[in-house]
């Protein structure tokens, strides 16, 4: 991960994303579990994120 460094500081920033549905909802299944996996690498790619 790289380092972002700047006059009088450097920063790491790493997220731990957990997305879930309101009461646990079992609704990203199948076809559109895969579309919004898509989407959200889509997403990542386009803003330099990188996904691990």
């Amino acid at each position: 991960m790289e380092n972002r460094r700047s006059s009088h500081n450097i920063n790491s920033l790493q997220v731990h994303l957990v997305w879930i549905t309101k009461y646990r909802y079992q609704v990203l299944q199948g076809d559109i579990q895969l579309r919004c996996r898509d989407i959200l690498r889509q997403v990542c790619n386009s803003m330099d994120i990188q996904i691990i």
